[in-house]
């Protein structure tokens, strides 16, 4: 299940923050894009951070979009396969611009929600309203007016 997509300067590594020192939480984050990381020592932070009004005022806020952002993605998790593949492919042109490279279907699939099989589907159909074109992986974006009718497909 995709968390969250993020922007530039966000925070990853917040409900480690929180969570018991014996408590381990497993996460998998995967960069859609060039990234740079700034990693800090959770003890570090917990020493010198937690006492900190504009820190922790900071933190909650990152917490509380992404709580947000969660909860919408479970609200809506009743859509179809081609809203959710609009939804993706219309924020990866927001990022990346109208051509991009397609991630392997497998994974796209599973990080959509979606079968495979639903997810050549939604292509096939947003290739054949001229939404996409398709090319192997690469995928260049012909309507993004089309693409970003959402509410068509709710």
């Amino acid at each position: 299940m995709v968390f969250s997509f993020e922007q530039a300067f966000c925070v990853i590594g917040d409900l480690e923050l929180f969570s018991a020192k014996d408590e381990m939480i497993f996460s998998t984050v995967q960069a859609l894009v060039p990234s740079y990381l700034l990693a800090l020592p959770l003890s570090i932070i917990r020493q010198k951070a937690l006492q900190d009004a504009n820190f922790l005022t900071f933190i909650c806020q990152q917490l509380s979009q992404k709580l947000y952002q969660s909860s919408l993605r479970h609200s809506q998790s009743p859509y179809s396969s081609e809203f959710k593949l609009r939804r993706y492919l219309f924020f990866k042109t927001q990022q990346e611009g109208v051509s991009f490279q397609l991630e392997k279907r497998d994974s796209l699939a599973a990080m959509l929600g979606i079968s495979t099989r639903q997810l050549n589907r939604a292509l096939a159909h947003l290739v054949s309203i001229k939404a996409i074109k398709l090319k192997s992986k690469s995928i260049t974006v012909l309507d993004e007016e089309l693409l970003s009718q959402l509410n068509d497909l709710a």
